[in-house]
């Protein structure tokens, strides 16, 4: 909130116009705080600003647009076709319609496209620590614990604050009995995640590390 309200300020006080409304419209979106307004600043800015394209392409995911997303992502693409951002972020985009997806086989055609795109995206920038999270999922969705335990780890090696992926990996070392990790992922999700996005994930991981405390 406090990053927002700087960012609003610079942008009415004349502040150099496009990085402010592009890093502006990203935190708007993935905070939730107003997808919409988040579209209204990047929605003017050129097409073949790549940068601005796949602000306004996480803007409309988070509008629940998701074919204008793809296409914003696509127009980086276009521009960049290693763009490691663009191709995780479709990645993303794929992996939650295909988890959303009623029907067995487009369910599998989804899934199979985002793997396809994360293999991508990490051929491209493997450094990138959201797509590991994302790869991490999809290896999960698929029964390839050990894949996906693996993905995760590496994403939050790369980013300590990849909050998903070190919530996945207690939950996922909890659910197959490894119990000393899973306390430890537990203990600095618990730590480090902040209660405004993660309040109810972080209650549930909370009393799991009380019950262990106490069985001890």
């Amino acid at each position: 909130e406090a990053a927002i309200a700087t960012l609003e300020r610079g942008l009415r006080n004349g502040a150099p116009d496009r990085d402010i409304r592009i890093r502006l419209g990203v935190y708007l979106a993935d905070s939730g705080v107003s997808p919409a307004r988040a579209i209204t600043l990047l929605e003017g800015l050129p097409v073949t600003d790549a940068e601005a394209q796949n602000g306004l392409g996480v803007a409309y995911t988070h509008a629940g647009r998701p074919r204008e997303a793809a296409a914003a992502f696509h127009r980086v693409l276009a521009l960049d076709p290693t763009n490691g951002l663009a191709l995780q972020n479709l990645a993303s985009l794929a992996l939650r319609q295909a988890l959303e997806a009623t029907a067995a086989a487009e369910r599998q055609r989804l899934l199979q496209e985002a793997e396809g795109l994360c293999e991508r995206a990490i051929a491209a920038d493997p450094l990138l620590p959201d797509v590991h999270t994302t790869m991490g999922v999809l290896y999960s969705t698929t029964g390839r614990v050990d894949r996906a335990i693996a993905s995760w780890r590496r994403a939050v090696t790369l980013d300590p604050a990849q909050f998903n992926a070190i919530y996945n990996l207690w939950a996922k070392l909890a659910e197959t009995g490894q119990e000393s990790e899973a306390v430890q992922y537990g203990q600095q999700f618990v730590a480090m995640a902040p209660a405004a996005l993660f309040g109810p994930d972080i209650t549930r991981v909370r009393a799991w590390l009380a019950q262990r405390s106490a069985g001890r």
